[in-house]
Order: C-alpha cells, then structure tokens, then sequence
C-alpha cells in the first residue's frame, strides 16, 4: 500500500523544509504545492526535484485549489496532509496508516490533535511511537496532519465554489468532513503524538497582506449545501455545556494522556 503526502506550503520554508528532508527517508511519494511563495520555496523546491513532485502557484490560489491540484496528480492508494507550518514526525505516515486498517471501515481519515502541535521543538515528538487513544469527538477532516483514504478523497475533495476560491482560510475541513458525514464515513483522530507546529504562520502572512478568512460568506455556503451540518466546536459545546477547548483539553488529559 502506497503513501502520498500532501505539503501545502505558503512562505513556511524551514518548516516545509524540514519535512521534505525527513519524508525523503521514507518509501512516500511526497507532493509540495506551493501558494506563490516569496520567502525562497519555490527556489529551495526547485533545487531539489529529486525529493519532491511539486507544483507552483505564482500567487495564491487560496488552500482548496492548492490541495485539489495535488489529489489530481497523487499515486498512493493512501494520502497523508500535512500543513506547512508543521514539521512531519518521521515514522507517523506508516504508523497511522497502520492505525486506520484497524479502525471500522467508516473512517475516512486518521489525525493527530491540533492541541498536540505545539511551538517547542524540544518537547516535539522525535519519532512515532504509537497513536495514543483514538477519539472521535472532533467531526473535522484532520487536514493540518491526517492520513486519508486515497479512494475517497479523490472523488471527494475540497470546495472551490464562490468564497472558497482565492486567498483566505476556514471551513475547507469542515466541508469536506460535511459531505463526507452524508455520506457515512467519519474522522478518527489520535492523542499521543506532539508535532512542532509555527501556530498558523500562513493565516498571519495572510492578515498582513490584508487578506481576510471570509468566514461568514464560507459558512453560508457550506450550511447551504448541508443544512443539518453541526460544526465540531457547536457539537462539543451542546454535549458539554461550556469552552469546547477546555473540554477537548479534559478528554487528552485523562489518565495521563
């Protein structure tokens, strides 16, 4: 069974850089799709074709065209994301793949926490050592880091109509995750693991270059095409009955997690 990764890149060169390196050690198909780049990334991938399949975009094609473009082109019966602001735990691609053949055959795809990235490298895991406790109470499409099922992710990928097209960030998961859901297949996501991750430097490139998420108009369109969708942080807020975060906080802590 193949891997492929999916790095979506934006002015993130060490970070992208460091996991290229560790990927390359690896039997993975590696895929950089760079979102018009000023920071020396397009120059750095272009230098080392013999580690990755890339594709450049001159400017930014927003996060949706980019990832689209790489699920035309990937090999790997399997397809791991990984965001450019997180740094690839060597040894995570084949160990949660592992992890996913055993879980029930609804599941589309297999994360790691977004509260497992963290800004301390030291503290980052070296190596995978085993997924953790596998949870489901976050309904999202573990994007930032999460290995999908290549079959379905190529039929079913991500929204590129009206404020999903361009620059701007927020509900590309959720949507994904929606049609899914409609479908019967759901996320699956793993607490052990801890990734270097630069706290969402694109989003901040982003703001400073007067971009906006354009949450609302995206939100619009999604609750359009799935009416009785619930988003992830709603669904933990009705359950618990206060700070979704705090909760999620709770449910990873837990016997020593």
């Amino acid at each position: 069974m193949k891997i492929s990764a999916l790095i979506l890149s934006w002015n993130e060169l060490e970070t992208v850089k460091e996991s290229v390196l560790r990927m390359s050690k690896e039997d993975i198909e590696i895929w950089v799709v760079d979102n018009g780049s000023t920071d020396g990334t397009p120059q750095w991938l272009n230098k080392n074709k013999h580690l990755t399949n890339s594709i450049l975009f001159k400017v930014n094609m927003g996060i949706s065209v980019a990832r689209n473009a790489v699920i035309k082109e990937f090999k790997g019966d399997y397809l791991l994301m990984l965001d450019g602001d997180a740094v690839y735990i060597p040894g995570s691609a084949a160990g949660l793949l592992e992890t996913l053949l055993k879980l029930s055959p609804d599941a589309y795809c297999l994360g790691i926490c977004c509260l497992n990235g963290i800004e301390n490298k030291t503290l980052a895991t070296d190596k995978w050592g085993g997924p953790g406790t596998i949870r489901t109470d976050i309904a999202i499409a573990w994007t930032q880091y999460g290995i999908f099922k290549g079959d379905l992710i190529r039929k079913h990928h991500f929204p590129e109509q009206g404020a999903f097209t361009g620059p701007g960030w927020g509900y590309e998961d959720d949507y994904l995750n929606a049609e899914m859901e409609a479908l019967g297949y759901f996320t699956y996501y793993c607490t052990a693991p801890r990734y270097y991750h630069e706290k969402h430097t694109g989003q901040k490139n982003l703001k400073a270059e007067g971009v906006c998420s354009r949450f609302a108009e995206r939100m619009q369109i999604l609750t359009a095409a799935f009416p009785h969708y619930v988003k992830w942080e709603d669904r933990l807020r009705k359950e618990h009955g206060h700070g979704f975060m705090g909760v999620l906080r709770e449910k990873i802590l837990e016997k020593g997690e």
